[in-house]
């Protein structure tokens, strides 16, 4: 709120959220070897931008490191067409 806002009583301005920052997160949670908390900070991202293909991608990476091959390829298959509709949607406009 402005100062003259203040002195004149106008309405306060609502607070913003904080937009976390689920990807940087979980790549820090990966770096620590952490890799099913990283998960779950990538599917916090996922839930702010549900097709993000740099989300995806990483979590491919922190399954492989899991074991977890079923799911690796399902996250790449995901990435993969994330990616193939951004860019139709691109050479659209």
């Amino acid at each position: 709120m402005s100062f003259w806002d203040r002195l004149t009583g106008g309405k306060p301005k609502p607070a913003r959220t904080e937009n976390l920052d689920y990807l940087n997160e979980a790549l820090a949670l990966e770096r620590q070897g952490d890799y099913d908390a990283a998960l779950t900070s990538y599917r916090l991202a996922l839930r702010q931008r549900p097709n993000n293909h740099k989300v995806l991608q990483n979590m491919a990476i922190a399954y492989s490191k899991l074991g977890q091959l079923d799911d690796r390829a399902q996250a790449l298959r995901r990435a993969l067409r994330s990616r193939v509709s951004s860019a139709q949607a691109r050479r659209a406009e």
